[in-house]
């Protein structure tokens, strides 16, 4: 018999192996698309004191764009659990994705103050929303052993973005950086 006709067995540890790289994959990715997800939102106060004065106003008006926007995303991260259920994360976690970015660099070209809560309220708040849920329901869903461990490290990505920017403001600098003068 030709090698190319013989039957390719796997032993039953291989396999195993092979199921547990496919987990932590899972978990690599969403860690990664948390990261993104909540990078320029929870990074917004660095920016605090360049939009008052590009909108010349004052600080409490601009936080009026973070808080609208956070209470859009908790609003929006109670449908996107229920979509993903419906349609798999995905396509949820992917049209997040997209909504986040056309949030950004429409936001970085606005004029005026009321239009950057306007885009990151219909943009930013619902794709940072619809990332969170399904996120959890993805990675929780691959795992039965170590599961509180896998959603950890999956969810401490915005954590680890925040400290990161925070500490070096080269990520969010480059998004913002998009605005004209």
């Amino acid at each position: 018999m030709p090698a190319t006709e013989q039957p390719v067995t796997v032993a039953p540890a291989a396999r195993w192996w092979t199921e547990v790289d496919r987990n932590w994959a899972v978990v690599v990715a969403a860690f990664v698309a948390s990261a993104v997800a909540f990078l320029g939102l929870f990074n917004f106060g660095i920016f605090l004191d360049a939009l008052t004065r590009d909108f010349h106003t004052g600080k409490g008006q601009v936080a009026v764009v973070f808080s609208v926007t956070t209470v859009v995303y908790y609003l929006c991260g109670m449908a996107a659990g229920r979509l993903a259920d419906r349609y798999g994360p995905r396509p949820i976690v992917g049209s997040a994705a997209v909504l986040i970015g056309v949030g950004f660099v429409v936001g970085s070209r606005v004029g005026q103050l009321w239009q950057l809560g306007l885009v990151w309220a219909v943009t930013v708040g619902p794709g940072v929303g619809a990332s969170y849920s399904p996120l959890v329901a993805a990675v929780g869903s691959w795992f039965v052993r170590r599961r509180a461990a896998a959603l950890g490290i999956a969810m401490s990505g915005d954590r680890k973005s925040t400290r990161l920017n925070s500490s070096h403001g080269y990520i969010s600098y480059a998004v913002f950086c998009l605005k004209k003068k």
